[in-house]
């Protein structure tokens, strides 16, 4: 039955639409989760249209991948409270936030400077980490690096209202990061510390293409636009996954600040994300 009324959901959306306001009943979702519903457009992995094109293919691919490792010993310490099902759920409910990540890689792939190093600012368990890294399957000479204090937050790197994050991600841990990330370990470069005006303790490069920063402390991401900005090649992408979320206005006023005096224009996303392409 499920796979029927899908069938007539991928075929008649109108239609389907119309019976459901006639009996009084809720649209179909293309997608819930993250804040977000939409029920007037496919998202990318909806399938059999994601078979059009080889990077929504490729997402869905990847996605389905991550789901089981889930079973397979991917450490999800963020949701070790969940049940096996609710996991499942709330990487389902992820879904725009990976596909993002992942299209951002394909968009530097095609840059003219073949640049192939790639920065995560905030890691994790090494979730999102898993998907782009993954999206760089055809990259083979591609260098990871990957900045996380894999430690609680602390006051003196948080802002008055951000205050109410002092000592979270106390049980985040390095070795289940690396663990988590084996497969793509001789490409990975991991810098574990506190992020501050002190980048020389880290092993940095000296350029690169795609920037993500998911640090949920506007200190430390003006500290690492500052660093990283003018290392950035020409159309590399930087992503910031706080910019638009509830609780981040001092990150989304630090960026602001940041990119007011620069040539960027700067792309705010439904999922709280926010896309700049270097000029």
């Amino acid at each position: 039955m499920k796979k029927l009324k899908k069938f007539f959901w991928g075929k008649f959306p109108r239609l389907t639409k119309i019976y459901g306001a006639i009996m009084n009943k809720e649209p179909h979702n293309t997608f819930k989760g993250w804040g977000i519903i939409t029920t007037d457009n496919f998202p990318p992995w909806y399938r059999p249209l994601n078979e059009n094109l080889i990077e929504n293919k490729k997402f869905s691919e990847i996605h389905e991948l991550f789901l089981s490792k889930i079973d397979d010993g991917f450490a999800l310490t963020q949701y070790s409270n969940l049940s096996k099902e609710e996991k499942i759920k709330r990487v389902n409910e992820l879904r725009w936030r990976h596909y993002i990540l992942c299209w951002s890689t394909s968009f530097v792939k095609n840059n003219e400077d073949k640049n192939n190093v790639f920065v995560e600012c905030g890691v994790a368990d090494g979730m999102s980490a898993f998907y782009f890294i993954k999206s760089l399957f055809d990259i083979k000479d591609k260098s990871i690096y990957l900045y996380d204090s894999w430690s609680k937050m602390e006051k003196h790197n948080l802002t008055s209202s951000e205050e109410n994050s002092v000592g979270k991600y106390d049980y985040l841990k390095i070795e289940n990061t690396k663990k988590n990330l084996s497969e793509f370990q001789e490409n990975i470069i991991f810098n574990k510390g506190m992020i501050n005006d002190d980048f020389e303790k880290f092993t940095n490069p000296k350029k690169l293409c795609w920037l993500s920063i998911d640090l949920n402390s506007s200190i430390a991401t003006a500290k690492c636009l500052n660093f990283f900005y003018e290392r950035i090649i020409k159309n590399g992408i930087i992503i910031l996954d706080d910019y638009g979320s509830v609780g981040y206005t001092d990150t989304r006023k630090a960026v602001d600040k940041f990119f007011n005096s620069k040539k960027e224009n700067i792309l705010q996303l439904p999922t709280g994300q926010a896309i700049i392409v270097k000029k």
